[in-house]
């Protein structure tokens, strides 16, 4: 693990009345971490299906400064990729939108909520929003369209699938996003294909967001 000497970085979750989460992030170690943190840690070349999986990308300055050469040098490593963008906390600036459509070229996977797809791909809609973003990937790539209660939409090749979650009594849906990541990436390492490895993210995040204490699978 890379120490930094600086304050611990705390993020506090705010449920609102709405349901809709508010998140506070303190800088902490963020505001040192940066790409040579991460590259050193990894291999010098990946093993077959080997997935460098990014999230956060948005919350360590110093680490989106170099983002462009992050996800080259893993892509060159042989890792396959995979990025959940998160909120920006200043909103999709049009300089961001063009460096993050930028990154879309290098990934197989790309995991976000409606919300993320409409503010990244600049459209109005998400059925116009998945097709821009489905033009900025790779042919193969997959797309998956986080939906909350709704479930997930999933877009490959020539595939396109719409998987519902689980009907649930919600507790706390803080987290529900990367838990999803969580329970979609072991399907994959399971050999899943697109609609299973689905299924298992909304099953796993279902299971957490209703339980108290939490649990997953």
């Amino acid at each position: 693990w890379v120490v930094a000497r600086t304050e611990t970085t705390i993020s506090v979750g705010i449920v609102n009345p709405s349901g809709e989460r508010t998140f506070l992030t303190s800088q902490g170690h963020l505001s040192v971490y940066g790409v040579d943190d991460v590259l050193t840690l990894l291999p010098a070349r990946a093993a077959p299906g080997d997935i460098l999986w990014l999230e956060g990308c948005f919350l360590s300055p110093p680490l989106l400064r170099d983002y462009e050469r992050l996800v080259g040098e893993a892509k060159a490593r042989g890792f396959v990729l995979g990025l959940d963008t998160g909120w920006p906390p200043d909103g999709w600036q049009p300089d961001l939108r063009r460096r993050v459509l930028g990154w879309l070229r290098t990934l197989d996977h790309l995991v976000i909520n409606e919300f993320e797809a409409i503010g990244l791909s600049g459209e109005e809609t998400q059925e116009a929003a998945v097709a821009a973003l489905r033009r900025a990937l790779p042919a193969q790539a997959t797309l998956v369209v986080k939906r909350g209660s709704l479930g997930a939409s999933g877009y490959r090749g020539g595939q396109a699938i719409d998987v519902p979650a689980p009907k649930v009594e919600v507790i706390d849906t803080i987290g529900a996003g990367d838990v999803f990541d969580g329970g979609y990436l072991a399907a994959l390492f399971e050999g899943a294909d697109l609609e299973a490895a689905l299924r298992a993210g909304n099953a796993v995040a279902s299971t957490a967001i209703s339980t108290a204490p939490r649990r997953y699978r």
